[in-house]
């Protein structure tokens, strides 16, 4: 038994060899008591018997078969050290734009993986049935892997299915470092047919070190300062560009108010956690996103394989359905100046709005509604100076506010020797602003509505 331990078995797959000792695969009988019968035969029974057996014997061989095993879960971990060894792995094709707009196509190439359920099988079966306990060879198969998208439909990639554009601005110096950052993580991804696109996956985390800044953005009605404010007008950008490719859109979301950069019912709104763009690869052939910041404007296209003939279009009507002014908010302060009058909010009116799809093909004209939208109304907030006025000037004012009407506290400020002079302290344009992305979260000590 020892003997057949101590011989070597040597593997051969994808042109490479690898042994080892048979014993190392816990190879051993598996009917040990069948020595002990042979000892016995022809000495056991009584004296019938005991003839019966060497007449038997001196006619014909008699025969006690031997049996082997091995450990299962040892030959699979050869295996396994063999396919470590054999493999070649697949290469996949990529996908470049070239700085002269131009694709470039890195061709892939198919790998080899070993079959190691059929060589465990394989092994196994020869040790314990076929094996005559010399240093023997065993052929082991391979499996050809094949890229999991071919060339050929890398080539295809030429066609501009979608594009959107964005003009930002205006914005502060922190939010065009968000937007110029966000572009940065959706430029150059490929998406393969039938895969789906998170963008709140690609930009997360909001944070410093994740290359954001804190800028203006909308949470709960207010404006706050998070990492990540201005985002938004990357993934609105990036939603025209499908809406234009005729993408599958799995998840879009509104901003809570309107947005100044983009029509009613055509923006996305992103937050960690709750709102996110989602779409799907619904074409034969990858799509390529194609995203950069030239001046003020983000530019994002998208390209794959053309599905449509020429006679197909497609447009987007924004149609506003309702709409709600929004008011003026009142309130005094006795540290500013009597007369001073401080906006501090520039407001939002309240709309109701869908996105209507017209599709012409083949003479045939069809509309679809693609969004319903609600965006909340916000109050312009004035903060009215009383320092230096009398108990009845104030008690003016206030009753003139009762109204929620700016121009009639104007009239009081006037009408008790004032003269009304509006100073504008809202922190840039507000209808640039876009949903908090990191869902809530401000950076400690800028929680408070921008001034």
């Amino acid at each position: 038994m020892v003997e057949r331990q101590d011989k070597y078995l040597t593997v051969l797959a994808n042109g490479q060899s690898r042994q080892i000792r048979v014993g190392d695969l816990g190879f051993v009988w598996a009917n040990p008591e069948a020595m002990r019968q042979a000892q016995y035969l022809g000495k056991s029974g009584n004296i019938i018997e005991r003839y019966k057996f060497y007449k038997d014997a001196a006619i014909g061989s008699y025969t006690i078969p031997m049996t082997y095993s091995v450990v299962e879960d040892a030959v699979w971990s050869f295996a396994a050290q063999t396919a470590e060894q054999v493999n070649v792995s697949v290469s996949e094709p990529s996908l470049r734009m070239n700085e002269e707009g131009a694709f470039e196509v890195t061709e892939g190439h198919s790998g080899a993986s070993l079959d190691e359920e059929a060589s465990v099988g394989l092994i196994m079966d020869l040790l314990i049935n076929k094996w005559d306990g010399q240093d023997v060879s065993l052929e082991l198969p391979m499996v050809t892997v094949e890229p999991s998208i071919s060339n050929e439909a890398m080539y295809n990639v030429k066609d501009r299915l979608g594009s959107g554009q964005t003009d930002f601005r205006g914005s502060s110096e922190n939010r065009v470092q968000n937007i110029t950052n966000g572009v940065s993580k959706i430029n150059g991804v490929i998406l393969m047919p039938g895969e789906q696109f998170s963008l709140v996956d690609h930009f997360v985390p909001f944070s410093e070190e994740n290359g954001y800044a804190a800028a203006p953005s909308y949470s709960s009605g207010e404006i706050v300062d998070s990492y990540g404010g201005g985002i938004c007008q990357v993934s609105t950008t990036l939603y025209l560009a499908l809406l234009e490719a005729e993408l599958q859109i799995d998840e879009r979301h509104n901003h809570s108010m309107l947005v100044g950069y983009i029509k009613p019912s055509m923006d996305a709104a992103i937050a960690e956690g709750n709102k996110d763009l989602k779409f799907t690869n619904n074409t034969d052939s990858p799509i390529y996103i194609h995203a950069v910041v030239n001046d003020t404007l983000i530019q994002v296209d998208i390209f794959g394989h053309q599905m449509h003939g020429e006679d197909h279009q497609v447009t987007y009507t924004s149609e506003v359905l309702n709409e709600t002014p929004a008011t003026d908010k009142i309130s005094f302060d006795d540290s500013i100046k009597f007369g001073h009058i401080h906006q501090t909010d520039f407001g939002h009116l309240g709309t109701e709005s869908r996105l209507i799809k017209t599709v012409t093909d083949g003479g045939v004209t069809t509309e679809e509604v693609m969004n319903e939208d609600t965006y909340q109304m916000s109050p312009i907030c004035y903060t009215i100076g009383t320092r230096g006025c009398d108990a009845s000037t104030v008690s003016s004012l206030m009753s003139a506010a009762g109204s929620e009407l700016i121009g009639d506290v104007i009239s009081a400020i006037g009408a008790n020797g004032g003269v009304p002079q509006v100073i504008q302290t809202a922190a840039g344009q507000v209808d640039t602003e876009d949903e908090d992305p990191t869902g809530g979260a401000a950076p400690s000590g800028e929680a408070a509505p921008a001034n």
